[in-house]
């Protein structure tokens, strides 16, 4: 009995990134019978695939929870536009400081799984690394990482423990190193927005806005400029992440009021 049960909660909280990984599987698998082999393309495909099914699990959720008048479903940020725009100015700031942090750090230079990754996006053509990686991935990521799997586990945990454990799953998810500590950090970030704007629109206009800036930055040499000089990049990037930790704060002490 204890088994089954211990089942049932390992499904209810991880069912989500399960159905991910068997679309992508599943997706791959059919590309690659087919003679197919732009990983972009599966990548978004997939994506597509389970963008509905998510959003349809996390729909029921949040109809239950309201039903339920549970409590972290009650609330909602008390504040206006500009707050959203803070947020995404955050995004900008966040993606020019961990990328530099990776780059400063020569840490992409060490995974040749992270190299072949990045070969594997910025081959393909730019109009589906923008749908692809700066829209559709954001999207699916957030239903699953934030909208269900951190949401169901703050039935239990604290914020803080539900961030930090969702966090470390998302790292492990992009599977290597750059990649993964790059997005434990973007999902902690991502949490403590979900967390206190109570909208899964927030943590995906963030997580896009982050991946697109990092696009641009990269077709159009924005790296190269930021790394031209250490002095810049080490200015550049300091820079960058006090303004993304004040934001952080920021949005840490917005007052939530009932919806």
């Amino acid at each position: 009995m204890r088994d089954r049960k211990t089942g049932r909660i390992i499904w209810y909280l991880f069912s989500a990134v399960l159905v991910k990984w068997g679309v992508e599987i599943a997706v791959a698998t059919f590309a690659l019978s087919c003679g197919l082999h732009s990983n972009m393309g599966i990548g978004a495909i997939s994506s597509i695939i389970t963008i509905p099914m998510i959003g349809w699990i996390y729909r029921k959720d949040q109809g239950r929870y309201e039903k339920e008048q549970e409590s972290w479903w009650k609330y909602k940020a008390a504040s206006g536009y500009g707050m959203w725009f803070v947020m995404l100015l955050g995004a900008v700031t966040a993606c020019v400081a961990m990328n530099d942090i990776v780059m400063l750090m020569n840490m992409q230079k060490i995974s040749r799984v992270y190299q072949s990754m990045e070969q594997t996006i910025y081959s393909a053509p730019r109009w589906l690394q923008m749908v692809g990686a700066g829209m559709l991935a954001p999207i699916a990521e957030e239903l699953v990482y934030r909208g269900m799997i951190y949401r169901r586990m703050r039935e239990s945990l604290t914020a803080m423990q539900a961030g930090v454990f969702v966090s470390i799953l998302f790292g492990v998810g992009h599977g290597n190193l750059p990649q993964g500590l790059y997005a434990m950090v973007l999902g902690f970030l991502l949490a403590g927005i979900y967390e206190k704007f109570r909208n899964i629109a927030a943590p995906v206009l963030f997580h896009i806005v982050v991946n697109i800036t990092s696009l641009l930055l990269s077709w159009y040499g924005g790296f190269e400029w930021i790394l031209g000089t250490e002095g810049k990049a080490v200015g550049i990037t300091v820079l960058a992440t006090l303004i993304t930790v004040i934001i952080y704060v920021k949005i840490k002490n917005i007052r939530q009021e009932i919806r």
